[in-house]
């Protein structure tokens, strides 16, 4: 009797362990993967979850077990993703499915559409496409407009890049001294690589809009994607996808942003 295979699966529930389930490769159409989303059945219903762990034992009676019932058509959570969700997990003193259920949009969270999403993708992405041709850039400073303490401090980031290694840096400066040209002339250096990622940050939903512009005036022909919570679910959805699978190269947002998977992340502004 060939072994059966059993995945961990933590839930957006105050729990602190997860649950273990029966794979079926041969249903889902696919082997299992730590980071995966998937549906399974919890109780008298269906809930989201996220398999943690991946293993041919369980310490329950196997004949006991439930199936995995579906698989999102989602690559998995990458594990640098998923490193800094235990963190959080374990600083806040919150149950680790607790933590990442929720950074999932909703879109991804309804297992009757799932079949559906490979259309809407089409489709957003054309409605997109639209949209950048419609959007303003705006506030392009070339490298050769900067003056002479901003060439400095863009000299020191590069120089500092070549470190290969996290650093925090401060980057100091009056408000409308041009910090901002400073750390996107920085970025078009590391962005020369077509598989980089970008992050940057805005305190608040207000100043992103502006902020698109100007990003979009430095890189306009590099996929960029929005991330907070006044743009509709879909949008956020799509937006959230095409940072994971490392499609978009820029990602600007507020801080709920900073717990999007990006695989190929190289800079934090």
């Amino acid at each position: 009797m060939p072994t059966p295979t059993v995945v961990q699966v933590v839930v957006d529930k105050p729990l602190a362990q997860g649950f273990d389930y029966l794979w079926d490769q041969q249903n889902l159409g696919q082997e299992p993967m730590i980071g995966q989303v998937v549906e399974i059945p919890f109780g008298r219903s269906s809930l989201i979850g996220v398999v943690i762990k991946v293993s041919g034992h369980s310490d329950f009676d196997i004949n006991k077990l439930k199936q995995v019932k579906a698989v999102a058509p989602l690559p998995p959570l990458d594990s640098a993703a998923l490193r800094l969700m235990n963190f959080a997990s374990q600083y806040y003193i919150h149950g680790l499915g607790e933590t990442i259920v929720p950074t999932i949009p909703q879109m991804w969270k309804k297992p009757e559409d799932w079949e559906k999403i490979p259309k809407k993708l089409i489709a957003a992405e054309k409605k997109k496409e639209k949209k950048d041709r419609e959007i303003k850039s705006e506030g392009l400073i070339t490298e050769s407009q900067l003056n002479s303490e901003q060439q400095s401090a863009l000299n020191a980031l590069r120089n500092d890049a070549g470190e290969k290694k996290f650093r925090a840096i401060l980057l100091q400066g009056q408000t409308g001294s041009g910090k901002t040209a400073v750390f996107l002339s920085w970025l078009s250096s590391i962005l020369q690589d077509e598989k980089a990622q970008v992050l940057i940050l805005v305190p608040e939903i207000n100043l992103t809009p502006q902020l698109e512009r100007r990003v979009r005036a430095y890189f306009p022909n590099k996929n960029m994607a929005v991330l907070h919570s006044a743009i509709a679910e879909n949008q956020r959805g799509i937006a959230w996808y095409e940072a994971m699978i490392g499609k978009a190269q820029i990602i600007l947002g507020t801080r709920l942003a900073a717990l999007t998977p990006m695989p190929n992340l190289k800079a934090i502004v």
